[in-house]
């Protein structure tokens, strides 16, 4: 629930808002670096914490949920005013609900925000803020892209701003659901100079024909030169409007490990994905595809929620902006 004392300011022109969900933690802190570049030097972070979160005691009495908030204001001011020191725009927000997958996707409703900013850690799926299942509800009703980084042990630290290369990911699997992550990498690679690497992985079937005398003996080979063919053309389709250094790729073997040594071995910065509005990611490219990526790619994963590319009339009501940034007021 949004506190009423604290209500979204007037935005910029053109603006960025990035929401950035925080727990109190090093960890969490640690994607805020990631945050402000995607937010850009004019856009505003928009500082969020669940006091909900926060441990208390059964049994408790009311009071401890208004220590709960007093606590989480005072941290978020502390982050936020480091980061004004810095030159960062900043808004703050406490939020009370109880579920964190709501708590994000209401305030970045409520801020109407561009995207939405969460860390992870290495050990138990994803991190104290998106726990679990957590995690895919707050994409599957999230009306903005999501950006997810797993920290390291060694990264838990925030409020520095790097600035370096960029090399943008893009992982495809022929569904038009997945091509809804290309105007949003698009955008960003022409933003920050980026290079655009549009991949597509292709499953490895062996074929089995007959071999030896009267066709008694059986063979196996891995022939994927037509689905291979078929695939740089779709590629090169889909690509085809795109400016900038655009290079299109095409893989046979596993989603995961092609995308991890792919990404790698070219230097990847950034993936941009599109995600379904249930289960997580669309055909190969799967929830537990990207929960791989994450956990073995110590990069940004900008994913796509379905809810961010319905179009309004479709939307059952609730306003959902497109994913293209070049119109935003």
């Amino acid at each position: 629930m949004l506190k009423a004392s604290a209500l979204p300011q007037t935005r910029r022109l053109n603006m960025r808002r990035v929401v950035v969900a925080l727990d109190g933690t090093a960890l969490a802190a640690a994607i805020l670096p990631d945050a402000r570049h995607l937010a850009r030097p004019d856009g505003e972070l928009v500082l969020v914490r669940d006091a909900s979160l926060v441990p208390s005691y059964t049994g408790a009495d009311p009071d401890d949920q208004t220590q709960a908030v007093d606590a989480s204001r005072t941290y978020l001011n502390e982050v936020a005013g480091s980061l004004r020191e810095d030159g960062v725009r900043v808004q703050v927000q406490t939020m009370v609900s109880g579920d964190a997958a709501l708590a994000i996707d209401e305030a970045a409703r409520i801020f109407d925000a561009d995207f939405v900013a969460v860390a992870t850690h290495g050990r138990g799926g994803i991190g104290r803020i998106l726990r679990g299942s957590v995690a895919w509800r707050a994409l599957a009703g999230s009306p903005v892209p999501i950006l997810i980084r797993h920290i390291g042990p060694n990264e838990q630290k925030a409020l520095t701003f790097r600035a370096f290369a960029r090399r943008i990911l893009v992982p495809l699997d022929g569904s038009p659901l997945a091509e809804t992550a290309l105007p949003l990498a698009q955008e960003l690679a022409l933003q920050w100079n980026a290079q655009l690497r549009v991949t597509q992985v292709l499953p490895a079937f062996p074929v089995v024909h007959a071999t030896g005398a009267f066709g008694m003996g059986m063979a196996a080979y891995d022939d994927t030169r037509p689905a291979r063919h078929q695939a740089e053309e779709y590629l090169r389709k889909v690509t085809a409007g795109l400016d900038g250094d655009v290079h299109t790729h095409v893989f046979v073997g596993s989603p995961v490990n092609d995308l991890v040594t792919a990404a790698e071995e070219w230097l990847i910065s950034d993936i941009v994905m599109a995600s379904h509005g249930r289960t997580g990611l669309s055909r190969a490219i799967v929830g537990s595809v990207t929960e791989a990526l994450i956990h073995r790619l110590n990069l940004p994963i900008i994913v796509v929620p379905a809810m961010a590319t319905v179009p309004l009339h479709k939307s059952a009501g609730r306003v959902v902006r497109p994913v293209s940034l070049a119109s935003k007021v």
